[in-house]
Formats: structure tokens, C-alpha cells, sequence
């Protein structure tokens, strides 16, 4: 019987709200991911939480809150679940499988077979784009938008977020950056980064996505982000500090 497990992103090491936890309420915190590990993303009821923290249910229920108010746990429709614990914790193929397949394929001399990591890496890069809605369009438009400005003001705030909205696309950013310097090949961040954070979350051009695709781009809510970032450059006190995400898209549509 295989073990059952889930992803734990090494950058909670850098996470300045997982890094403020108290020793107590950082095991409780990894003790709750392990429950929604076990119930699907969900945690179970507080008698059985309070179970497998081993406290009692008052202990347990401020506990519980103690995560909520740190932004660790996220109160649903369904239930607790751990924060961004859907995009973190997508499902995938199994390794195994894959490089059997690929080894397999080899050995029958089909040398146009898909490395496995590569495959591994589409997989990936499929499951993170959002759906395609008007709405997820332009918010993700309008959060590449206050991304690549934000860089400039405050640049671990925003690639916090960046890692939290799209896990492990920097590594993957650093890591072909690294291939092309190797290669002799200068980057260029707006020829290089920007586009590839505008592609990785947007939908597939198919022709399903293209009536949503079509009308994102002519909402008028493109013209007032152009317009606030004209703003921005010209009168810098606008955005200073740099606001968070969520403060800058609603000015920024509203401009």
C-alpha cells in the first residue's frame, strides 16, 4: 500500500507568515496540512481535529484560529481548507509511470518521445492556468500588470506573491535563465519574463477560450489599467508605497 503525501514548498522557509508561527502553533500548522492531505483538502470535524493535534477541543478551536488569523486556513463553502491549497496541491501523473513509459519508448528506438520531466513540466503548466472567464482574464492580466511594475518598488512582496499564485513558475523562470546564460545568451526581463508571467496563466487559445479571450481584451477595464500605470509613472507618490494586489487592481479599474 503505497503512502499517502502531499506538496510542501521549501520557500515556507521564506514565508513571512508561516516564519511568525510560534514553534506550538507551526506543528499544529503542518499536523492540519497532513489532515487536509488525508481529506481531500478539507479538514475534518473539531472533535477530530482537536484528536490529531492532541488538545482538547478549546485548545483546538483557538488553534484553528490562531491559523485562520495568520492567513494559513481559509474558511469554504465545504469546509477548512489550507490557504491556496487547490493550486499548491494539484494533482498530477505518477513519476513512475511516466519514466517507465519514456524508458520503454527508448528502448523501441522512438526517439521523439517527450522526456519525462519535460511532461512533467506541461502537466503542470496546464493545471495552473486559470479558467477561462472574463474575469479570471483580467485579474490575472491586471495582477502581471501590478507584478512587473511592483518589482521595482518592493520586489520580495511581490514575488511572495507570484510563488503563492503560481507555484514554482520562479524556479522554473531561474532555472531556464541559467540554461540560456550557458548557453551565451543574454535575457532580457521584458522580453523574456514578462511574457512568459502573462502566458502561464492564461487559458489555452482554443476555440472554447476565444469568446472570453476576445472580450477581455476589449473590456474597458484594459484602457483604465494603461491609463492608472500612466499615472503611476508620471505622479510616483500614487503608488508609494507600493499598494498590495487586491488595493492597486481595484484603482487601477476604477481609474
Amino acid at each position: 500500500m503505497s503512502l499517502q503525501w502531499f506538496r510542501f514548498y521549501a520557500d515556507a522557509l521564506n514565508d513571512p507568515k508561516v516564519q511568525r508561527l510560534s514553534g506550538p502553533t507551526f506543528k499544529n500548522w503542518v499536523n492540519c496540512l497532513c489532515l487536509a492531505a488525508k481529506g481531500g483538502g478539507i479538514l475534518p470535524a473539531m472533535p477530530d481535529i482537536a484528536f490529531a493535534l492532541r488538545l482538547n477541543e478549546p485548545d483546538a478551536m483557538n488553534a484553528i484560529t490562531e491559523l485562520q488569523a495568520a492567513g494559513l486556513l481559509d474558511q469554504t463553502g465545504a469546509g477548512l481548507m489550507p490557504h491556496n491549497w487547490a493550486a499548491r496541491q494539484y494533482r498530477s501523473d505518477s513519476s513512475a509511470a511516466r519514466t517507465r513509459k519514456y524508458r520503454e519508448r527508448k528502448r523501441h528506438g522512438d526517439v521523439t518521445v517527450t522526456p519525462p520531466e519535460q511532461n512533467r513540466y506541461r502537466t503542470e503548466q496546464t493545471q495552473s492556468r486559470i479558467a477561462p472567464t472574463v474575469e479570471n482574464i483580467l485579474d490575472w492580466q491586471a495582477f502581471c500588470l501590478w507584478a512587473i511594475c511592483g518589482l521595482r518598488h518592493n520586489r520580495d512582496a511581490v514575488l511572495e506573491a507570484i510563488e503563492e499564485r503560481a507555484p514554482g513558475f520562479l524556479e522554473r523562470e531561474a532555472e531556464r535563465w541559467k540554461a540560456e546564460l550557458d548557453r551565451g545568451r543574454r535575457c532580457d526581463f521584458y522580453a523574456d519574463f514578462v511574457p512568459a508571467l502573462v502566458v502561464h496563466g492564461l487559458p489555452l487559445p482554443t476555440a472554447q477560450t476565444k469568446p472570453a479571450m476576445q472580450a477581455a481584451l476589449s473590456d474597458p477595464r484594459q484602457s483604465r489599467m494603461q491609463t492608472y500605470l500612466g499615472r503611476c509613472t508620471e505622479n510616483p507618490s500614487l503608488c508609494n508605497p507600493w499598494p498590495d494586489f487586491q488595493t492597486w487592481r481595484t484603482a487601477a479599474w476604477a481609474a
